[in-house]
């Protein structure tokens, strides 16, 4: 069956059922899903390639990931933010292609190819450690550009965007410890901008709640379990200082939590931690990890929502959003 033969059974116009099957605002919301049930109905299939031609829509979006190509580390909340943005465009009927960014040689060779063999429509790009240069020149393929918790300098306003509040997220972790009146406490880090808001944020918290509390920051020099496994392993006595520790990321706190138990500490008992992102194996682990979660759901829901609004109504008005993290108690705090 062609489209021709679905314009005479549904009684209207090649134009309005291909507009229809295109999610043009031009039809109708009552005409175009009567349309669509009627093509469900009769197992008619888009082509692809017809409707790129006729539309100039290829109905791809190309999702951006960084990585440190010198400290190969995988960040277990970018894999979910990914794996949800790729559900979330499958619903609104994109492809996603998926290629991750070296954010230290800044190579796009590797991106460009491949946006160009497939034209994207829309870019998606997660976290801060893209530069503004590299962005800029990636956008130049794309009609749409829409950045998940970037820099908060001037120039990313320039892009529509979702931010998280990532010294609120701070704020939570200190309000739990002033409520467990623990003055002691250390923030284990790595030593990064959007890492130092949230430090900022539980510091500032705890100083203003009990200005007599000991705080201390210790930094990691990545995120991976085992650096964190063998850096408390090391700092064993100065950390067992405290009652508290705030670790950024989970899989660093999974690192710590591990070694402390292995050198005999009872957590919380002894020492209780909070981590941040919230990714699935605070579930697993043992005790489970109180957390900070940040709602990678509802950004990864207004980037799809972006694309399907600016590629298929071209609706390429900016709009920049501010999401704010929620505490999650489990057994560690």
């Amino acid at each position: 069956m062609n489209i021709r033969e679905l314009a005479r059974k549904a009684g209207t116009s090649y134009t309005t059922v291909s507009r229809a099957l295109n999610n043009s605002p031009l039809v109708a919301e009552e005409t175009r899903k009567r349309i669509l049930a009627l093509a469900g109905e009769l197992g008619y299939q888009i082509n692809d390639t017809a409707r790129s031609l006729a539309t100039g829509i290829r109905m791809t979006v190309g999702v951006m990931y960084p990585y440190h190509s010198l400290r190969r580390v995988e960040s277990l909340y970018t894999t979910e933010v990914v794996h949800t943005l790729r559900e979330e465009l499958q619903v609104r009927g994109f492809d996603t292609m998926i290629t991750g960014y070296d954010t230290v040689s800044e190579d796009l060779s590797s991106f460009t190819r491949l946006a160009r063999q497939k034209k994207v429509d829309g870019l998606i790009v997660i976290g801060s450690e893209i530069s503004q240069g590299a962005i800029e020149a990636v956008s130049q393929l794309a009609d749409a550009v829409f950045l998940i918790n970037p820099e908060r300098d001037d120039w990313a306003s320039n892009f529509s965007r979702v931010l998280i509040d990532d010294y609120y997220g701070g704020v939570l972790a200190g309000e739990q410890f002033l409520q467990r009146e623990i003055s002691s406490v250390t923030v284990l880090m790595q030593d990064a901008p959007l890492f130092s808001l949230r430090c900022k944020g539980f510091s500032d918290t705890i100083s203003l709640g009990n200005p007599e509390a000991v705080i201390s920051t210790m930094y990691l020099p990545d995120g991976s379990y085992e650096t964190a496994y063998e850096f408390t392993r090391k700092q064993f006595r100065k950390l067992a200082e405290s009652r508290g520790l705030f670790v950024i990321p989970d899989k660093s706190a999974f690192g710590v939590m591990n070694a402390l138990q292995d050198n005999g500490v009872s957590i919380p008992r002894d020492i209780a931690i909070i981590g941040y992102d919230d990714v699935e194996g605070c579930l697993y682990c043992r005790p489970s990890l109180s957390t900070i979660h940040q709602p990678r759901s509802q950004a990864a829901v207004l980037a799809a929502q972006y694309m399907e609004s600016a590629i298929l109504r071209h609706d390429s008005g900016r709009h920049n959003y501010l999401l704010k993290p929620t505490y999650v108690q489990r057994s560690s705090c």
